[in-house]
C-alpha cells in the first residue's frame, strides 16, 4: 500500500528540484535538476549509490503525490461526467448531434439492435426526438424480426435514403412473404443486405424456397443500387446443408462488396465489378469430420472477379478436400490487399498453403497474416507460404501485418526486413518469439540487415510479450545508427508485458520523439 503521507524532509528536497527546474525554464534535459550540485561522473560505488538513493526518494514522493491526485480526480470524475451529459450534449447543435446518433447505431453491429437504438434516441427528450426524426439515415435498417408496423414506420421515416436489410430464417420464416411485400416496392433503395440462414429453421424450407431463396418470393426484383451482400450460414455440427439460400436470378449490377461465412460463393450472381470479397469458414465442432467443398470451385469463382481489390480469407477449424494437382490457378491483377486468418487445427495450415499456391496477385502491396494453429513443431512460418508458388515476391509489399500466437522464431524481424525491401509499414504481434537472436551469427546478420538502406517508416510491436528491455534498447540503438533514421517516423510499442511504463518513459528521449507506447496495465 502506498502511504498517504510525505516526509517533510523529502518534500523539501522535491521542492528544491522544482525550483531548479524553474531556473532552467523547464528544460528537463538538465541532469543536475535532481541534485544539489552536479551529478558524479566518477565510478566511486558509494557516490553512485548515494545518487540513486536520492533519485528513488524523489520517485517515491511523486508516487505519493500522484496517489493523492488520482483520488481527487476519481472523486470528481463521476459528478463531472453527469454534468457534461446533462448540459454538454444538449447544447450541441443538430448538425453535430445527428452524426453522433448515426455513429451510436453503426457501432452496435448487425444484430437488430440498431433499430432499438434509433427508437431509444427518439424517446430521450423533445430535442433528441426532433433531431432523430430529421435524421433519415437513422431509420434505414430493416430487419424481418421487426414487427411489420415498425418496418412500415421505418420506411416512412427513412425518406429516400439507402436501405440496409437483414433477412434471417430463425423463427420468423413464415413472415417472409409479408415482410418482403412491404419492402420490395423500395427495392431501388436497397443498398446492403445481410442474409442469415440459421439452423434448425433451415430444415423447414421447402424445395422451391431452398432453390431460389429470397428470389422465390420476388423473382424479378430490380436491385440497381445494391452494393453489399453479407451472407451467413450457421451450420449444424451433425448435419450438412448444401443449399446456400441465395441462388438467385436477381441482377446485381452495382454489387461491390461480398462477405460470406460458411458459404461457397457462386459466380452466377457475383458482379464482375466486385471490388471487395471476404470469405470465412468456421467449424462448429472439432468432432465434425465432414469435409467441405473442394477448393477448385472457390478458385474458379475468384478467377471471374477481375476487378477485386481487397480479398480476405478466414479459416477456423476447417478442412477442405484438397486435390492440389487438380486445382486451377486464379489471376487477380487488381488485388492490392490480402487478409489471411488461420485458427485451430493443423488442417487449416494445408488449406492456406494450397490456396496461396494457386493465386496470382501481381499487384499485391498490403498483406495481413494472422495465425493461431496447432502444429507439430509449435511454429508456423507464414512468410514461407508467400515465398512459394505464383504469389508475388515479398519485395513488393508496402504494408505487412503478422500475428502468430504459436511461433517462437528468434530472427523474425531480420527475416522480414531483408525480404520485404519495399516495406513502409510493419506490424508484428508474435507474443512468444524473441525479438533478436543472441547467437553470434544472427548478431552479425542483424548489423547487415539494419545498416543497409530500406524504406521502413513505421514499426509496431503489438502484444509481443517476449520483448525485453535489452531487446528494445538494442532495436532503438540499431535504428538510430543505421542510414534510415532520418526517414523513419515512428516506433510503436503496444501492451508488451515485459516493458513497464517507467522503462518506456526513460527511453523516450533516446528515440528522439519517435517512440509511441501503451502498457497493458
Amino acid at each position: 500500500m502506498i502511504p498517504s503521507h510525505v516526509d517533510p524532509k523529502h518534500l523539501e528536497a522535491f521542492i528544491l528540484v522544482l525550483t531548479r527546474a524553474k531556473e532552467f525554464t523547464g528544460q528537463l534535459h538538465q541532469q543536475n535538476i535532481w541534485y544539489d550540485g552536479n551529478p558524479s561522473n566518477s565510478n566511486d560505488p558509494s557516490k553512485l549509490l548515494d545518487e540513486l538513493k536520492v533519485l528513488k526518494a524523489h520517485k517515491e514522493t511523486m508516487l505519493r503525490l500522484r496517489k493523492s491526485l488520482e483520488k481527487r480526480i476519481l472523486l470528481l470524475q463521476e459528478p463531472c461526467n453527469a454534468i457534461t451529459r446533462q448540459t454538454g450534449i444538449k447544447t450541441l447543435p443538430p448538425e453535430i448531434l445527428s452524426p453522433i446518433f448515426l455513429l451510436s447505431c453503426t457501432s452496435i453491429g448487425w444484430d437488430g439492435e440498431e433499430n432499438q437504438q434509433a427508437i431509444h434516441l427518439s424517446h430521450v427528450c423533445r430535442q433528441f426526438r426532433q433531431v432523430a426524426l430529421q435524421t433519415a439515415a437513422l431509420w434505414t435498417h430493416l430487419d424481418n424480426n421487426q414487427p411489420l408496423p415498425e418496418t412500415e414506420e421505418f420506411l416512412r421515416r427513412s425518406g429516400s435514403s439507402p436501405l440496409n436489410i437483414t433477412c434471417r430464417t430463425g423463427a420468423w420464416i413464415d413472415e417472409f412473404p409479408e415482410f418482403l411485400a412491404n419492402i420490395s416496392s423500395h427495392s431501388l433503395r436497397w443498398s446492403e443486405i445481410d442474409l442469415r440462414l440459421e439452423w434448425p429453421s433451415a430444415d423447414g424450407l421447402d424445395d422451391d424456397t431452398r432453390e431460389h431463396g429470397l428470389a422465390f418470393y420476388r423473382p424479378n426484383l430490380p436491385l440497381p443500387n445494391l452494393t453489399s451482400v453479407h451472407h451467413t450460414f450457421f451450420d449444424d455440427p451433425f448435419e450438412s446443408l448444401s443449399e446456400p439460400w441465395f441462388d438467385t436470378p436477381w441482377l446485381l449490377p452495382s454489387l461491390r462488396s461480398y462477405t460470406a461465412v460458411n458459404v461457397m460463393p457462386k459466380p452466377e450472381f457475383l458482379s464482375g465489378s466486385l471490388t471487395r470479397c471476404s470469405l470465412a469458414w468456421k467449424q462448429c465442432s472439432l468432432d465434425d469430420e465432414v469435409d467441405y467443398d473442394d477448393l477448385a470451385p472457390l478458385i474458379q469463382t475468384l478467377e471471374c472477379l477481375k476487378a477485386l481489390q481487397h480479398l480476405s480469407f478466414s479459416f477456423t477449424d476447417i478442412t477442405f478436400v484438397l486435390k492440389a494437382s487438380e486445382l486451377p490457378t486464379a489471376t487477380l491483377p487488381h488485388v492490392e490487399t490480402l487478409v489471411l486468418e488461420a485458427k485451430g487445427r493443423l488442417d487449416v495450415e494445408n488449406v492456406v498453403t494450397s490456396l496461396l499456391l494457386h493465386l496470382k496477385l501481381p499487384n499485391l502491396c498490403n498483406l495481413s497474416w494472422s495465425a493461431d494453429v496447432t502444429t507439430e513443431s509449435g511454429d508456423l512460418h507464414g512468410l514461407l507460404y508467400l515465398s512459394r508458388g505464383p504469389t508475388p515476391s515479398l519485395s513488393r509489399l508496402r504494408r505487412l501485418q503478422l500475428a502468430d500466437k504459436r511461433s517462437q522464431t528468434s530472427d523474425m524481424l531480420e527475416t522480414i526486413i531483408s525480404q520485404c525491401t519495399s516495406l513502409l509499414d510493419l506490424t508484428l504481434c508474435i507474443p512468444d518469439a524473441e525479438l533478436f537472436s543472441h547467437e553470434r551469427y544472427f548478431k552479425q546478420r542483424r548489423e547487415e540487415t539494419f545498416m543497409r538502406q530500406f524504406p521502413l517508416q513505421t514499426l509496431t510491436l503489438k502484444g509481443w510479450n517476449a520483448v525485453s528491455r535489452g531487446d528494445l534498447r538494442c532495436l532503438v540503438d540499431t535504428l538510430r545508427r543505421g542510414p534510415n533514421w532520418d526517414t523513419f517516423r515512428r516506433l510503436e510499442v503496444n501492451c508488451c508485458k515485459c516493458l513497464s511504463e517507467d522503462f518506456l518513459l526513460s527511453i523516450e528521449d533516446m528515440a528522439e520523439g519517435k517512440l509511441k507506447w501503451t502498457t497493458p496495465f
